[in-house]
């Protein structure tokens, strides 16, 4: 669950970002509205804290978009440098900044990095589950991941599910 402890001192405290741009080949291009997907352009960003390393990646849609992405993401993380590990407050926070502009498009997926990462630094912290730290219990499900816009008898194809 998300932490509900007001005494600020006593939570761990940022100390450090690293935000890498990749570009990761894939092994099967895929069609999609926008073009063709030859790699897929991520941003990973790893949070030290007091307790530990927190882990985020978030895609970017597009090549084009991904130094922008991880500029962004690298200047609010700034924002959160010695600041006490707390997600809810901190995505708050750089929510609130953005108030006018909104937090849709790259700005979302920015603090998404952030806010991701953080949770996963929450939970390491706490030596639980991330479902349990937000509140869920952990439990088996079926994923799939359908991509592109190849008719039903690509995308079945190049679906993959899993237990």
């Amino acid at each position: 669950m998300p932490n509900d402890n007001n005494d600020n001192d006593t939570l761990p405290k940022i100390r450090e970002w690293r935000v890498r741009a990749v570009k990761v080949p894939m092994p099967e291009p895929h069609r999609t509205a926008s073009g063709v997907i030859t790699e897929s352009p991520l941003v990973l960003c790893d949070v030290t804290t007091d307790a530990g390393v927190g882990r985020s990646m978030v895609f970017t849609y597009t090549a084009a978009a991904i130094k922008s992405t991880s500029e962004l993401i690298v200047n609010l993380a700034a924002m959160t440098q010695g600041a006490p590990l707390a997600p809810l407050d901190i995505e708050q926070m750089l929510a609130k900044r953005f108030r006018l502009l909104g937090t849709q498009g790259l700005v979302g997926i920015a603090i998404a990095a952030i806010d991701m990462a953080l949770w996963d630094a929450q939970a390491r912290a706490s030596a639980l589950p991330l479902a349990r730290t937000l509140g869920g219990a952990p439990k088996a499900l079926r994923a799939c991941g359908g991509v592109g816009y190849d008719g039903v008898d690509g995308s079945a194809a190049t679906t993959s599910c899993s237990t």
